[in-house]
């Protein structure tokens, strides 16, 4: 029994590698409070390690002291940890930290001063009959109540979990149900050992259980990479991005989005992400959400254009399919709001059509004035001839007059019969 109780000390050990772990690779909300779950689920190992160890009641009682002053508040630092972890950390506002805490904060007083009342733990004894000193004793009321609010919040952490789950991406669930498994087991074994249904009287053995549980968390964090900056940066970058980018699955739902396309699609991420397009994507977005028909590789931009009833909004869109070796995932789409270019490209082709209508107004301009002055000069010096031959007093000089009046008009009509003349009218 005493190379078991030694287990202990290899649980804490490990409890404050992975803190370490946590702290090393990221300063997340989510690492903070892992890290802090874990020192104190180290702590409680170390304790209860040496609470077993010790041979004298007082310093058996002091080891349970110390013990009970750090557990108390490990079910709000996991809750904590479940909230920021499936992207909920606001939901514990402050007046929320601070009903959370109330009890834990009160227990240390309790605890420190166990020994002058019967709230918490008395009546205390040593059982020998495993073969170490198990310290035993009586419940009091502050201590049940402890439990059952310990045991409350270790269900709600449970519950946000089990929220967190709709619409996460398999690896996603994967770690959630890792982390579930992670608080269950101890959880399930304490609960045992607080309604005194423990197969070892006096001995908690959810203790022994942080040896599987540590185990689970080394498979979440290295097997999932939890803590790796790139999948965190990954989804800062994304976010940032004013660019929509929306992933849809093999099966039409919304798997992913980032924050510019739940702005512009009007749609909640909680309550969107697994369910069908079609069922929370706006009508005028469908069709610019559906597979290519050939998903090879990445689309050429194409533009598409958003008529929400109001105005005309235009995006360059890359649909990009997402393959695992054959087996085909779903798709990536890239939308670039793109309005203002169209529009200056469309104000720009405007521009051009007026210069040129400008153009061939002018040119025609031209072009009258020019057959104004020829036939207009021609038709002067017919009305000149005419005039002067009225004056002529002899024959032959009227007869050269009408010579030179017909030589004008047949230029004149030479002039109307021509292509050039013709054309521009």
């Amino acid at each position: 029994m005493r190379s078991f109780v030694n287990l202990l000390l290899v649980a804490g050990a490990l409890y404050v590698a992975l803190a370490g772990f946590a702290l090393a690779r990221s300063r997340s909300a989510v690492s903070r409070f892992y890290a802090l779950t874990n020192l104190l689920a180290a702590v409680w190992a170390i304790t209860y390690y040496f609470e077993l160890t010790s041979a004298r009641l007082d310093d058996k009682i002091l080891w349970l002291q110390v013990k009970l002053v750090f557990i108390v508040f490990i079910p709000p630092a996991w809750l904590a940890m479940v909230c920021a972890f499936v992207g909920r950390g606001r939901w514990l506002r402050r007046w929320i930290w601070g009903l959370v805490l109330l009890v834990p904060l009160l227990t240390v007083p309790v605890a420190l001063t166990t020994r002058h009342h019967d709230l918490f733990r008395h009546h205390f004894a040593i059982d020998h009959s495993l073969g170490i000193g198990v310290l035993v004793y009586q419940w009091g009321p502050w201590a049940r109540g402890v439990a059952a609010v310990s045991h409350l919040l270790g269900a709600g952490s449970l519950v946000v979990l089990v929220w967190g789950w709709r619409g996460a991406s398999p690896v996603r669930r994967r770690q959630l149900g890792a982390m579930f498994l992670a608080y269950l087991i101890p959880g399930l074994i304490d609960a045992s050992f607080v309604l005194g249904l423990s197969p070892i009287p006096g001995l908690n053995l959810s203790m022994f259980s942080l040896l599987v549980t540590s185990w689970l968390w080394v498979w979440v964090i290295f097997g999932y990479a939890t803590f790796d900056l790139v999948p965190l940066a990954r989804g800062v970058l994304l976010d940032s991005l004013p660019s929509m980018v929306v992933v849809v699955d093999d099966a039409g739902r919304l798997a992913d989005l980032n924050e510019a396309a739940a702005a512009r699609l009007g749609v909640s991420p909680r309550r969107a992400l697994g369910r069908k397009v079609t069922d929370v994507v706006p009508a005028a977005w469908r069709p610019h959400f559906a597979p290519p028909a050939e998903a090879a590789g990445p689309r050429a931009a194409e533009p598409v254009a958003i008529d929400d009833g109001e105005s005309t909004t235009w995006y360059e869109r890359v649909a990009t399919p997402i393959r695992d070796g054959e087996r085909s995932l779903g798709t990536l789409f890239y939308l670039r709001d793109v309005t203002d270019r169209v529009r200056a490209e469309r104000a720009a082709r405007e521009i051009e059509r007026l210069r040129e209508e400008r153009r061939l107004l002018q040119q025609q301009a031209l072009l009258l004035r020019d057959l104004h002055d020829g036939i207009g000069g021609i038709t002067a010096n017919i009305g000149l001839l005419a005039a002067l031959g009225e004056k002529a007093g002899t024959v032959e000089a009227k007869d050269g007059i009408l010579a030179r009046i017909a030589r004008l008009a047949a230029e004149g009509g030479a002039e109307v019969d021509t292509p050039a003349f013709l054309s521009r009218g």
